[in-house]
């Protein structure tokens, strides 16, 4: 479920909204400039869940923290 919400400068955000069981997925695509090249000190991609309440914004409630290192410290040369 996607939910589109206006913050307090009227800017709207998309918050996605996950049921218990329900899968979650994506892809990652690192494009380079052409005849370019990166060096980078590896590449992680985390996952967090946070609950927060409407009426207590400061108050947020973190529920899960996934991290996994998607590629190891290195000179990117090409589109992956």
């Amino acid at each position: 479920i996607e939910v589109k919400l206006d913050d307090n400068n009227n800017k709207r955000s998309l918050q996605y909204i996950y049921y218990d069981g329900e899968d979650v997925g994506g892809s990652v695509q690192i494009k380079l400039k052409k005849r370019s090249k990166v060096e980078q000190q590896g590449i992680r991609l985390e996952f967090i869940g946070q609950i927060e309440m409407l009426n207590d914004r400061s108050t947020i409630h973190e529920f899960i923290n996934l991290s996994k290192l998607i590629a190891l410290p290195g000179e990117l040369t090409e589109n992956t």
